[in-house]
């Protein structure tokens, strides 16, 4: 599947919120004693952000336990290290016209001074990672550890606060990003190359409606990523980095607030939608409303 902009910015499906906004909801109702919280992130913004956002240290210090979507570590990739690789009989040359190759050997050398020849990573996964390294150029304060953006410092902050950290993903996304066909996935990385304007100017704008907290604009634009898909017969990513993990994810979050008051921390675009778990709550009775 192609990447459309990050993961954090992935088509949505129906509109669910009204007038409602913010990055930072509380959860209460519905027979629990303590409220609980979602706050949507960015995995690309730095964790000075979170001075920005109403409420929240005052509700991440009223916690007991703290849900993110994955540790920050590189260990999950290198768990994976045989599921990203190439077949060893399948090089790009295979899967790309000469045009075509053309094209992305221009890109690579670019931001990495070697051609197609000299990778043998997926090109599902060559996908991020030109995606994140357009994103680095676009936006330079992105260039920082891990430790500095918002989801790692978010754990280092739990760990501190003497809370456990619970993993809401039972296993990793790569294997599965993977088993698409070999040809589908170059189709769809030349696609992101080919319309990387149109791309970078819907992150930009996406950047900007996070940082303003408006979760509605964010929605809007995933649904314009939805009919994109539709229209240029892309594959779904949502229903495997969206839809399909947010179903998951909810057969366990009940439990999880049942038990403890907790902070639950995921991409911003998994509250929203009808498969959202702002949305989700509210179906099984919970009040989720915004902090203010």
């Amino acid at each position: 599947m192609i990447l459309f902009v990050s993961l954090c910015y992935i088509s949505c499906g129906k509109s669910t919120l009204s007038e409602e906004n913010g990055l930072l909801w509380k959860v209460s109702g519905n027979g629990l004693k303590h409220s609980s919280y979602l706050l949507g992130t960015d995995h690309l913004t730095p964790a000075s952000f979170l001075d920005s956002i109403p409420g929240f240290y005052n509700a991440f210090e009223s916690v007991n336990q703290f849900a993110c979507e994955k540790k920050s570590d590189d260990s999950d990739f290198l768990k994976n290290l045989s599921e990203v690789k190439m077949p060893d009989d399948t090089i790009y040359a295979d899967l790309l016209n000469k045009e075509e190759l053309m094209v992305l050997d221009s890109v690579l050398f670019k931001y990495f001074s070697a051609g197609s020849d000299q990778f043998y990573i997926k090109p599902v996964v060559l996908s991020f990672l030109l995606s994140s390294m357009k994103s680095i150029e676009q936006y330079p304060e992105y260039k920082i550890n891990l430790d500095s953006m918002m989801d790692g410092y978010l754990q280092k902050l739990a760990i501190e606060q003497g809370n456990n950290i619970i993993e809401l993903d039972n296993e990793s996304l790569i294997p599965r990003m993977c088993l698409q066909p070999l040809k589908k996935q170059a189709e769809e990385l030349m696609f992101l190359i080919t319309h990387h304007e149109f791309f970078s100017g819907m992150e930009e704008r996406m950047n900007k409606l996070y940082k303003e907290q408006d979760l509605m604009g964010l929605e809007k634009e995933g649904l314009v990523l939805d009919s994109i898909a539709k229209t240029f017969k892309i594959s779904p990513a949502e229903d495997l980095i969206l839809k399909g993990r947010n179903l998951k994810w909810m057969q366990k979050i009940p439990s999880l607030i049942k038990d403890k008051s907790t902070f639950i921390a995921v991409g911003a675009m998994h509250l929203v939608g009808e498969t959202g778990l702002i949305h989700q709550l509210r179906e099984l009775g919970y009040t989720v409303e915004p902090v203010k």
